[in-house]
């Protein structure tokens, strides 16, 4: 599991570094939540994320984010032999939905 942290970690950093999301601090958890810079609703880019990309997360708003368009991007069930695929995926579609 500490592969695909590191692994979705290194992802997310990229896009924070682009500023298209902001990461708070997740230590201890099997999750990043996320806040992606958007218009679209958390619901709307989770379903988009799934269609297009390939990638499953979860709206914040499910756990009481209701703030932004946080999304919960949980590695723990990930088969480490696929984590990097999986990343690449997610990321492509966080830069894909994004606010220009």
């Amino acid at each position: 599991m500490r592969g695909n942290r590191a692994c979705l970690r290194q992802g997310l950093a990229a896009l924070v570094a682009e500023g298209i999301c902001t990461l708070p601090p997740a230590a201890g958890a099997f999750y990043f939540l996320p806040d992606l810079r958007t218009a679209l609703a958390p619901l709307t880019v989770a379903e988009r994320l799934i269609r297009e990309h390939g990638v499953a997360v979860v709206p914040g708003s499910a756990f009481g984010c209701a703030d932004g368009c946080r999304l919960r991007l949980a590695y723990g069930a990930l088969p480490p032999d696929r984590a990097a695929e999986a990343v690449a995926r997610l990321v492509g579609g966080l830069r894909a939905l994004a606010a220009p």
